[in-house]
C-alpha cells in the first residue's frame, strides 16, 4: 500500500510536510495518514465549504484523536480542509 499511496499522492509545494489527497479517490486518506509521519498535513478537500469523498474519513479519523481538522483559506470563498497527523495517545 505505501508504494501505491507514494505513486497517487501530490506532495505540497513549500515548508511544511504534506500531501494533497483531494482529487484521488476514496480510500487513499486511510492509506496516507496512515504513512504520514506526526505533524504531517494531509489537504483533504478544496473548496468553498468541507466535501469530498475524504470528509467522513478525516472525521473519523479526528474523532479517534489521531489528527486535528482545521481549514486554510486560499483564496476569495475558497479554502483547503487539513487534516495534521497528532501523536497516538
Amino acid at each position: 500500500m505505501k508504494l501505491l499511496a507514494i505513486l497517487l499522492i501530490t506532495w505540497i509545494d513549500g515548508s511544511q510536510s504534506g500531501y494533497n489527497v483531494s482529487k484521488r479517490p476514496q480510500g487513499l486518506f486511510s492509506v496516507v495518514m496512515a504513512d504520514a509521519a506526526v505533524g504531517d498535513e494531509v489537504i483533504y478537500h478544496v473548496g468553498p465549504h468541507a466535501a469530498g469523498p475524504h470528509k467522513k474519513e478525516a472525521f473519523i479519523t479526528y474523532s479517534d484523536g489521531k489528527c486535528t481538522l482545521y481549514q486554510r483559506r486560499v483564496g476569495d470563498g475558497l479554502f483547503e480542509y487539513i487534516a495534521k497527523k497528532r501523536e497516538a495517545k
